[in-house]
């Protein structure tokens, strides 16, 4: 049950017992009929809303898309470029140099 008919059930339990009247009955079961159609729909609006949105932005995603696949591109170029350098490759020396001192100095002060 849904938190809204939980309290309705609550004032249903404090009132004393009226007469059984049909119409009476048949409101409060389409006032939840219609609480629950509610509950339900708004979800579904929303997931709309959001698709229209996605569709509606499609074009200006294309434009990012190809921006961000072109500098992705400059970057793979310009790293290959560099690493095949003179000064890419004293880079990655020194980083190897390095690394093999750390770990030989952390091997000698572990012991």
């Amino acid at each position: 049950m849904m938190e809204k008919d939980i309290e309705l059930a609550g004032l249903f339990a404090t009132l004393p017992d009226p007469a059984p009247d049909e119409a009476f009955v048949a409101a409060v079961a389409l006032r939840i009929a219609r609480r629950r159609r509610l509950a339900m729909l708004w979800p579904a609006g929303c997931g709309f809303v959001l698709l229209l949105l996605v569709w509606a932005s499609r074009p200006a995603g294309d434009v990012f898309a190809g921006w961000v696949q072109s500098g992705l591109n400059l970057i793979a170029v310009e790293v290959g470029r560099f690493a095949t350098s003179p000064a890419g490759t004293f880079a990655a020396a020194i980083l190897l140099v390095t690394g093999a001192l750390w770990a030989w100095l952390y091997e000698r002060l572990k012991a």
